[in-house]
């Protein structure tokens, strides 16, 4: 099972009260704003991989962090300035953390990290957040 999945999965999981209608994995950014989304909803991708330097004098050792984009679709409703929706989004954003802070994944050696969250766009009656959460420190190495 990839990362990505494991995230949806813990998403999903942790989600007892059944707010979001859907909690799904997609390719990137565009996939949500320009596809079908239900509200509210979780889309989960790799949005980078950061590679450290090579430690080994010969072959490869490195540090290598990946980050996860967990996007949350809200609906603005009637509310056309969307602070209905940015306060439901704060909430959305305070369980996901919950969910995924320091949570270990099978691929992991040590717990996810945030790594910030930023608008995306208002359009078509919705509201599109986007919060990183980074796994650091996983190794990579091929020794000769």
């Amino acid at each position: 099972m990839t990362t990505r999945q494991e995230i949806i999965d813990r998403i999903s999981d942790q989600d007892t009260a059944k707010v979001f209608k859907e909690v799904a994995g997609v390719s990137d950014i565009n996939a949500i704003t320009k596809g079908r989304t239900s509200t509210p909803g979780v889309y989960v991708f790799r949005l980078r991989r950061q590679a450290g330097a090579n430690t080994a004098g010969t072959g490869v050792v490195q540090k290598v962090n990946d980050s996860y984009a967990v996007v949350i679709v809200e609906d603005t409703g009637r509310d056309t300035r969307g602070g209905d929706a940015s306060d439901l989004i704060e909430a959305h954003c305070e369980q996901i953390q919950s969910a995924l802070l320091n949570w270990i994944p099978g691929s992991g050696k040590r717990g996810l990290e945030y790594d910030g969250g930023r608008l995306v766009t208002i359009k078509g009656g919705r509201i599109f957040w986007q919060e990183i959460y980074t796994l650091p420190g996983n190794q990579i190495r091929q020794l000769n």
